[in-house]
Order: structure tokens, then sequence, then C-alpha cells
């Protein structure tokens, strides 16, 4: 505790402190800390030796009521009861651990009810292989006019044995998937090992979790957009592999349909018409012609396509002329409508005015009114 002249009155060893203090009430929101401040005349309080700006006093006292369990003793009677509740099952365990509440914070005990980690948590995941997502919440320095200061919130991650294998120091954190954790700071993001090296650079404004050695990354340029308060970002998206290599070059303003038998439809909007000075639509924006790529990046068909459609039975329709159905699909009215191979060869040419998907070796289309089906070499069956 500190006193009324700024000095420390106790050692700082408390895992919670009590405030004395009428005027000083905690709340809790659903994704923040509130400290309350009432009754306050001045936002300063006088003392005899200096004065004591009133953030910097709630900051110590949040100080305070995070030290963790291990720079305190916990009663043996509390670790008796976890022990207890582990051993009749009411705790769900993983790898001998389970996650305990002290005073309002997290950590990890043993099967004996003995701290494995400092209770300093303010959330602890579920484990999923071996690893958990932790949060700890800070408060800010900032007061609001509402007389209220917020907390921020930073994650980590936490193995079974209670080690810290990614700082709690970031704005968002993934589980992994292929070894790999999303972690995102100041609005980047970017990858981490299960070592808590990061493998990727924090660069990127957006990544998706890896998937067969791919992740799909986006970074944003600002464009002109013309009458649009919210459309003022132009969102290019590619693929990297682990080395962070860009198999799909981050130049495209869409990727649908992930890995679809192995290949990914691609769509780009026309940067080398592309003027600056200019002021454009979203709906111009939204405009591209599309095209497939394979998953070692490389690309099997010009990007041309009006619409394009996932692989089916080794064949993918697409379509010349058609007319966008809505903003930002792959989906298109009219035109002319055909089939392309795993090459990017059109082997069942553009002519029919509707197609759908092949089935047992078969595709529905529909020509001059007449609707008849057809095998992969555009034959007619009767």
């Amino acid at each position: 505790m500190i006193g009324n002249n700024g000095n420390r009155v106790t050692a700082i060893k408390y895992a919670y402190v009590h405030s004395f203090f009428r005027w000083i009430s905690f709340g809790r929101t659903k994704r923040r800390r509130i400290l309350h401040r009432q009754n306050w005349k001045k936002n300063r309080i006088k003392t005899s030796n200096t004065m004591i700006n009133t953030k910097q006093l709630f900051l110590a006292l949040s100080l305070l009521f995070s030290i963790t369990a291990k720079a305190q003793e916990i009663p043996q009677e509390q670790t008796e009861e976890w022990a207890s509740e582990i051993e009749k099952g009411e705790i769900a365990t993983y790898d001998s651990v389970s996650v305990m509440s002290y005073k309002g914070l997290y950590g990890l005990v043993d099967h004996n009810g003995m701290p494995v980690t400092s209770f300093k948590y303010s959330s602890i995941s579920k484990f999923s292989n071996g690893f958990a997502i932790v949060r700890i919440d800070s408060l800010s320095d900032e007061v609001f006019e509402n007389d209220l200061s917020e907390t921020y919130e930073k994650f980590g991650i936490i193995n079974s044995l209670g080690k810290e294998i990614v700082p709690v120091e970031y704005d968002n954190v993934s589980y992994f998937k292929e070894d790999l954790g999303m972690i995102t700071k100041n609005y980047k993001s970017g990858f981490i090992n299960k070592e808590g090296e990061i493998i990727i650079p924090i660069k990127y404004n957006s990544v998706e979790l890896f998937s067969n050695g791919l992740a799909l990354a986006t970074l944003i340029d600002s464009l002109p957009i013309k009458d649009s308060e919210f459309f003022n970002f132009f969102y290019k998206v590619g693929f990297i592999n682990k080395r962070n290599e860009e198999i799909i070059p981050i130049q495209y303003s869409m990727i649908i349909d992930h890995f679809n038998e192995g290949y990914f439809i691609v769509r780009a909007f026309d940067m080398e018409n592309y003027n600056p000075s200019n002021l454009y639509t979203k709906e111009e924006l939204s405009k591209g012609k599309w095209g497939y790529f394979d998953s070692f990046g490389k690309k099997i068909t010009p990007l041309k396509y009006d619409g394009a459609c996932e692989f089916s039975e080794g064949l993918a329709i697409v379509n010349l002329g058609g007319e966008q159905l809505a903003l930002g699909s792959n989906k298109v009215d009219g035109g002319l409508w055909g089939f392309i191979d795993k090459t990017g060869k059109e082997v069942i040419p553009l002519i029919y005015d509707e197609v759908w998907n092949f089935s047992e070796g078969r595709a529905k289309v529909k020509l001059d009114g007449e609707t008849f089906y057809i095998d992969k070499t555009g034959k007619r069956l009767e």
C-alpha cells in the first residue's frame, strides 16, 4: 500500500488489495474492466510534500491488484479445496493441470492443488494440443470525460507446464495450426512458432491460418474512392508459404474457393489501367477478370473470365460476357458458358446459355432454349 504522502507503507506482495476509499468502486464490462471515480472535486490530491496525479494513483493500485500468487502464500485450505475438486472430477484437467481462479485472477494448478503458474491472468482458454491462450488486462493511462478508465487486453500462449511460449504482449493470438500461430500487434499480423520465434513478420493487414502449407495474406492500399465513406481502401490478397514467400503474389482483389481440388480462383482489379488521380466507385473496384492458379503458384489460365466456379470431377465452369450478380461475387448472369480442365484448356467450348456441374461423368446444359446432357468431351448424350 502507499500512504497519503506517496510513500510505500507495505511490501508489494499481495495478489488482491481491497480499497479503503468509498469513492472507488470496481466493475467489469463484457470485454473491459472499468474503474469508477465518484465525487472528486479536483483532479489532483494535495499532500504535504508533492502533488499526486490521480491517474498515477489508480495505476499504482491496479499494479497491486495484479501481483501474482507466487509472490504470496496461498492458504493451505485453498490448495486442499482445489485438490479435492480435481480428485472428484469437478474441474476439467488437461495434461495434469487445471485452470483455477484466485482473487479474481487465473492460473494453473497441478493435481495436488499447488500452483504451476502465477495467478496473474484475466482469462485462460481451454487447452488445445497442449496450448492455451491467456489474457492480461492492464489499466489505460487515459481518463475519459465520463470519468472512466479503460483497460487494455493483451494476449499470449502458455503450454501445459505453465511456460509462456508466446509473450503476453499481442492484441490477438490464435491457436497453433500446422505448427504456426497468428499474432497481431498494432493492426498488423504475422506468425509465430511453438518456440516463440516470429517466423512470418508482423506486417500484413490480415492473415488466415495455414492450410496445406499456405496462408492467405492481405495488404491494404489507400485508394481514392468516389461517393463512399466506408470503401476507402483497396484490399490486395495473395498466398504465402511458411518461408514468407509469395506463392500467389499479393496483388489480387479476391481469391475464393481456397484449395478446391488443389486450385484457387483468383480475380484481379485492372491495375494496369489504374489512374491514381481518378476517383473510383466501389462497383468499379469490385470488377475484374477471373483466372486460376494451382497450389504451387502457377497461373493455369489468363485472368480473362467474367465468371469462374470451382472444379468438380476435374472440370470447372467458366463464363465470358456475363454480368456480375452481386458486388464481389464470382457468380454472373448471361453470357456464354463452358468448361476448362486443370491445365486451363477450354475442353468444352463456351457456347452454352446455362450449364451445371458434372456429376457421375455428365453435366446438364442449355442451348438455344433446349436442355440436355453432355459428357466430358462435350458430346451430347441421348
